[in-house]
């Protein structure tokens, strides 16, 4: 009789294990889908499948802290709150052993439910589902049609501007204001060609892979959304993991690479977020500019992180202007030293200097001899090649 008292005991805390396990689970996919709404927006489903398949790369660990208190840490406390009230172990229950069961399956039911709307997992497996013959009857392989070019080729800047959306203008435009907050962006698009499904500046229709940071640059350069190959388990099936991605697909930076262009790419973050990096290099980008180019060169104090993301814009559009039209670097090097202990001293400019004068400066460099003893911040060259910039010491190397 002992023996049939444990069995049921083992059975019961094992179906309580069980019930608290998938509150556990309910409450995070709650939070974690309300979390990713609040930092990235409602922009699909399959935007959280391939940032959870991608790895970290690019992320900034505030970001991930962001996700620790924002989601994982209301997730426990509500199972540990919810569990303590439905399952409490003292003999006094607070609610009765099978009403317990039957509320937190409810509970975890409506949590995940409200989960799966909120990260639009039922419009991710409606259009996962749902046929069309969109790209079988209007797609056009580059390879398969020929492309002429003007014998004199003119330069192209392609802007792309995240999280911009139509909705910033107002109702009579298609928006969803009172009063139009993009009206120089309104302005070019009335007064030039503009995509859109509607007579008006554009819509809110959104395409299944085209509307988060990566997948709307494929569909930009490419024409085709950023979606799963063959189902969840291949999601990232060429997608970055070996060094390529989707090295198949014919891109519009690949014609302009076959026709001569040199191709650089300028983001305001980590480049290696969410494979862009990859993608570009692999469709013929030759230079990409980011963060970490950007901490190199000079333009934004090195170690500079604005929140989780990067710098800012503004920062970015005049970085891209002067890449265009005047380049400069802070150069660092190494020059001789005589008589220290060391034989050489790191240095760099005390500002950047043109990108012309580089080579220049490093051959200056060369021909320099340095007495110890040599302390942060000594000028070692006035005025290099012409450019008011002097050539500083970042070490200190005392005397023998």
């Amino acid at each position: 009789m002992q023996k049939t008292k444990q069995k049921i005991s083992v059975g019961a805390v094992l179906a309580t294990a069980g019930l608290v396990a998938l509150l556990l689970i309910s409450f995070l996919g709650f939070f974690a889908a309300a979390w990713y709404v609040r930092i990235y927006g409602r922009i699909g489903f399959d935007s959280i499948l391939f940032t959870l398949t991608g790895g970290l790369g690019g992320v900034d660990h505030g970001l991930v802290r962001s996700f620790l208190w924002g989601a994982a840490a209301p997730a426990v406390l509500g199972t540990v709150t919810v569990s303590l009230v439905l399952f409490w172990p003292g003999k006094k229950k607070l609610v009765n052993k099978s009403w317990a069961s039957v509320i937190s399956l409810v509970l975890c039911l409506g949590l995940l439910i409200h989960g799966a709307f909120n990260s639009q997992l039922v419009d991710y497996v409606i259009a996962a589902f749902s046929q069309s013959e969109l790209y079988e009857t209007e797609y056009r392989d580059p390879e398969n049609v020929t492309i002429t070019f003007p014998e004199q080729k003119r330069n192209l800047i392609y802007i792309m501007l995240e999280s911009m959306e139509t909705s910033y203008q107002d109702t009579s435009l298609g928006g969803a204001l009172e009063y139009n907050l993009i009206p120089e962006l309104t302005q070019l698009a009335q007064n030039n060609i503009n995509f859109s499904n509607n007579d008006t500046v554009g819509g809110f229709r959104e395409v299944t892979g085209a509307s988060w940071t990566v997948g709307a640059m494929v569909a930009h350069t490419a024409g085709v959304p950023l979606k799963v190959p063959d189902g969840i388990s291949d999601w990232q099936n060429g997608y970055g993991k070996d060094g390529e991605f989707l090295p198949g697909l014919g891109s519009l930076t690949q014609i302009l690479k076959q026709q001569g262009y040199y191709q650089t790419l300028m983001v305001g973050s980590d480049a290696n977020f969410g494979g862009r990096k990859t993608y570009f290099n692999t469709h013929g980008i030759d230079k990409v500019y980011d963060l970490y180019t950007a901490w190199r060169d000079g333009t934004v104090p090195n170690g500079y992180w604005n929140n989780w993301w990067g710098f800012e814009d503004h920062i970015l559009f005049d970085y891209a202007k002067k890449e265009l039209t005047n380049p400069t670097r802070i150069v660092t090097s190494t020059v001789r030293v005589v008589g220290g202990t060391l034989g050489m001293v790191s240095v760099k400019t005390s500002s950047d200097i043109p990108k012309g004068k580089i080579f220049d400066c490093v051959k200056e460099l060369q021909a320099i001899d340095l007495p110890a003893p040599v302390s942060i911040g000594q000028v070692v060259i006035e005025n290099v090649c012409g450019t008011d910039v002097s050539i500083v010491a970042t070490k200190n190397v005392p005397c023998k």
